[in-house]
């Protein structure tokens, strides 16, 4: 790809695509869940404790069994970097984040296990992970991978104002999937999350 274009909502998106640096410590990932068989996709961002994007996994051809196994081993191979695991818990993410749990569990990672957290997206919280995303980029805070499935639901992705509500909402266009921006705004707030609490890094000699 790429990038001829800004998106409508997420402008500097080229400016914001790249290759994280080496060096990095720490993740924060954030978890959309795709219904099975109904297209979508099951996405999962991982970002670096520079807001940097390290890497984003999605796939819509997996069972919810498949799913958990094939999540759980990423997490088991990243098991001492990750400090957050942001996952949607809206409709089938209960039962996937409970399922999720239940499968690093039964092979030994309960101290994983204990990292994942539900989140609930109302729409007051779209708009809030929305305006955070609309703010890095444009002040060159995130570096995203090049990847067409993220970038092409970036640029296509749409607010929606309903004039008898005066409500705003944010979605796909019809026929298209947005999973992956969900993930990515889940795994940038897991990110920003760790800025506002504080992280430290304690060194014994």
């Amino acid at each position: 790809q790429f990038l001829d274009t800004d998106s409508i909502l997420f402008s500097n998106l080229k400016k914001c695509v790249g290759i994280p640096d080496r060096d990095w410590q720490f993740l924060y990932i954030g978890i959309h869940w795709g219904s099975v068989g109904g297209g979508d996709y099951t996405s999962m961002s991982l970002f670096n404790e520079k807001g940097q994007m390290v890497d984003i996994y999605y796939f819509n051809d997996k069972s919810t069994i498949e799913q958990a196994h094939y999540i759980a081993r990423i997490l088991q191979e990243h098991k001492a970097e990750i400090k957050k695991i942001v996952a949607e818990s809206n409709s089938i993410g209960t039962p996937m984040i409970e399922l999720l749990k239940s499968t690093l569990e039964s092979v030994g990672e309960s101290d994983l296990s204990r990292r994942i957290v539900p989140f609930v997206t109302t729409n007051s919280e779209k708009i809030r992970l929305v305006n955070q995303l609309q703010v890095a980029l444009e002040q060159e805070q995130i570096i995203l991978k090049n990847d067409n499935g993220l970038i092409g639901q970036l640029q296509a992705y749409e607010a929606t104002y309903n004039p008898k509500t005066n409500n705003v909402t944010y979605n796909a266009p019809q026929g298209l999937h947005d999973d992956n921006v969900i993930s990515c705004m889940l795994g940038y707030d897991a990110y920003k999350g760790s800025q506002r609490h504080g992280q430290y890094s304690i060194s014994i000699r």
